[in-house]
């Protein structure tokens, strides 16, 4: 029997979004900048500001959601 994180990482699978499973902080960096697109944003909220600095010196675009509207975000860069 499949557990309920296993249903939800398929259903999400199925709706075209990214599920990561990671164990550390340092794992949750690599899988986020691994996935990230060149100029992308990425958009963190709440508990994952901390990550701000750590994807930043990574060269990735970091935004939090609790700083801009939604809209701003779909324009993309400029």
């Amino acid at each position: 029997m499949s557990s309920k994180a296993d249903l939800f990482e398929r259903a999400a699978r199925r709706n075209g979004i990214s599920v990561l499973r990671v164990h550390r902080r340092d794992e949750l960096v690599d899988a986020i900048a691994s996935l990230a697109k060149g100029g992308d944003p990425v958009v963190l909220g709440g508990e994952l500001s901390w990550l701000e600095h750590h994807l930043g010196r990574r060269g990735l675009r970091v935004v939090l959601a609790d700083e801009t509207e939604p809209v701003e975000l779909l324009s993309g860069p400029g």
